[in-house]
């Protein structure tokens, strides 16, 4: 699935991930949701279709500083990112300012659009 292969590769620069929800606790987390996508496009043949899922990641974090950079390392790791599943991911949004929860802490998003192959 989409968003737990994002979270194994945002692993090496977070450690609270959340997958489809942002909870309460810890004050400084990484989500990852699904935000739907693109139709798949078939292959000629009928061999195949070329998946195009969306998803979201939002960062929040005590401080706005932090959480900047915090967004900005998974905008750079993600944006244009490939491997033997995706042949790509790309960056759909610039980084939005989410403003500050009813506790304070910033919040801030960047969309992505993954592309990868699934045999029919």
């Amino acid at each position: 699935m989409l968003i737990d292969d994002i979270k194994t590769v945002l692993s090496t620069l977070e450690s609270n991930i959340f997958l489809h929800t942002l909870p309460d606790a810890p004050d400084n987390v990484c989500v990852i949701q699904a935000t739907g996508g693109y139709l798949p496009k078939r292959i000629i043949d009928g061999s195949a279709t070329i998946e195009q899922p969306t998803f979201m990641v939002i960062i929040r974090d005590v401080s706005y500083a932090a959480g900047d950079a915090r967004i900005t390392a998974v905008r750079d790791k993600l944006d244009g990112y490939c491997d033997s599943t995706y042949s790509a991911i790309f960056r759909q949004s610039n980084i939005l300012p989410l403003g500050k929860d009813e506790k304070g802490r910033s919040r801030f998003s960047v969309n992505f659009w993954a592309k990868y192959k699934r045999s029919v």
